[in-house]
């Protein structure tokens, strides 16, 4: 296949591909025309509740524990190791 042969071939491939894409952003406009909003968002309802705690938080803050290790992560490159140390051992902790 010579090269002008090959570049016929692709414009014909982007122009069949422009030619879907406006069809196929008309279709997306349609359908969000047609929607009925108010019905389609009381899907959505009660998705705001998963982000809550489920349960109830624990009584102390962190903000010290979180401080510390703050603080190890200033101490140069090991510090991320460190980091993921501390996390496991909290985690353990916490149970």
């Amino acid at each position: 296949m010579t090269d002008e042969e090959l570049y016929a071939r692709m414009k014909g491939y982007v122009m069949g591909w422009q030619g879907t894409g406006e069809y196929i952003e008309a279709e997306r406009r349609e359908r969000v025309r047609e929607t009925e909003t108010p019905a389609r968002l009381h899907a959505f309802d009660g998705l705001a509740l998963f982000s809550l705690p489920r349960f109830s938080p624990p009584p102390t803050s962190d903000l010290i524990e979180r401080q510390r290790l703050s603080a190890k992560l200033r101490t140069g490159a090991r510090g991320m190791i460190v980091l993921v140390h501390a996390a496991a051992q909290l985690q353990q902790h916490r149970g």
